[in-house]
């Protein structure tokens, strides 16, 4: 297993809620642990043999569906929506990941719709029954919060991995006692009554 957290998206569907999610997650778990095509595959790699592999051994997928998820495919001239079969490279990853069990969390971006079993091929049926989260602009820190959390609940593996990262996070430096200024006033002395040389009698002392 990769231990990774694949993050699966249609293009420019959904591209830029992708790498946000691979920032928030990265941050969370360390990048080792989490797989975005465009950051974890090295220049030159063979991405066909590495996109499947990865997908099979994933701890979880995120399947990031926008508005336009299915809209690269619609057929005009049968009037409905259809995938690309072997070039559809969403549909590969999301097929080898439920062939081999991995866990699929939709992860609908702002008015996204779930698809319906009856948009989808065979080999997906099952995404239209999986739980989603929402990914909105207007909340995103909660709702990637939320997400972070269902993997931590879910994979004890990714809860250690948080739990480490939370541990080696540098913690702010606390803020300087303000200064004391120091007084130069220099203290007076207390009063003390002063006797008196009395004129009447030498050397004498008379009080008041």
């Amino acid at each position: 297993m990769y231990d990774e957290v694949f993050i699966n998206y249609r293009g420019t569907d959904s591209r830029s809620y992708g790498a946000l999610l691979y920032v928030e997650l990265a941050r969370r778990f360390g990048p080792e642990l989490v797989f975005l095509d465009s950051e974890s595959l090295p220049a030159g790699t063979d991405f066909a043999e590495q996109l499947l592999e990865r997908a099979r051994r994933a701890r979880a997928m995120l399947a990031v569906i926008g508005p336009g998820w299915l809209a690269p495919t619609r057929s005009r001239r049968l009037g409905r929506l259809r995938f690309k079969g072997s070039t559809d490279w969403t549909q590969r990853e999301l097929a080898e990941a439920f062939a081999a069990g991995v866990k699929v969390i939709p992860v609908l971006t702002d008015d996204a719709e779930l698809p319906t079993e009856r948009e989808l091929p065979a080999c997906l049926a099952p995404l239209s029954r999986c739980q989603y989260r929402r990914l909105r602009c207007r909340d995103a820190t909660a709702d990637l919060d939320r997400i972070v959390n269902d993997l931590i609940a879910s994979d004890p593996h990714l809860a250690h991995a948080a739990w480490r990262r939370s541990a080696t996070v540098p913690q702010p430096l606390a803020a300087p006692r303000p200064h004391r200024a120091v007084s130069r006033v220099r203290p007076v002395a207390p009063h003390r009554p002063a006797w008196r040389v009395g004129h009447r009698t030498a050397g004498g002392r008379s009080g008041y």
